[in-house]
């Protein structure tokens, strides 16, 4: 379930007149949290993906909230949640846990641990992200990302592999 706290901090960040892929951040980051929560994922990486780009994102998004904010918002979604967020929104371009390291490179440099739950997260948040633009954007627009997808497939869980596959072309999944 998505947490209308959540929402409300987001809009009170203006996430909702914010533009994101043909409509609005808000919508955007609403549509992404009502994907995985169509997955059955727990609550805490519904509103990691609820705020995945709150922080900004590699790609040059402009961040709604400073890292200095992270208490405020773990207040309002969790820890796990937070780190989530943070995680997705912070990752150096390009980078995503490997299988054989515990380590997240950061666009700062420094490294983040990484658990298999969070790896699992991060990989869910990805693909859930992406199939929200999908039919606003459509492949040409986000063949960039098919790399990092297709490195993340071990990771992604079985609703998420079940909702890709049919969404995607061959090859896009491992």
């Amino acid at each position: 379930m998505i947490s209308e706290i959540a929402v409300a901090l987001l809009r009170t960040c203006g996430a909702d007149r914010v533009p994101h892929s043909g409509r609005t951040l808000l919508d955007h980051l609403t549509g992404t949290a009502r994907i995985l929560d169509s997955w059955a994922e727990p609550d805490w990486v519904v509103h990691g993906g609820l705020l995945h780009s709150v922080y900004g994102s590699p790609a040059g998004g402009r961040p709604l909230l400073t890292p200095g904010a992270r208490p405020v918002v773990r207040s309002v979604v969790g820890p796990s949640a937070e780190t989530l967020a943070y995680a997705f929104a912070h990752r150096a371009p390009g980078a995503f846990p490997v299988p054989d390291s515990p380590e997240l490179r950061l666009g700062d440099g420094s490294t983040l641990t990484v658990d298999a739950p969070l790896r699992h997260a991060l990989a869910d948040v990805y693909a859930a992200n992406l199939l929200e633009q999908l039919p606003r954007l459509g492949l040409a627009h986000l063949a960039d990302a098919r790399p990092t997808l297709r490195s993340l497939t071990p990771f992604l869980s079985p609703a998420a592999r079940a909702r890709c596959s049919p969404a995607l072309p061959p090859g896009w999944l491992a």
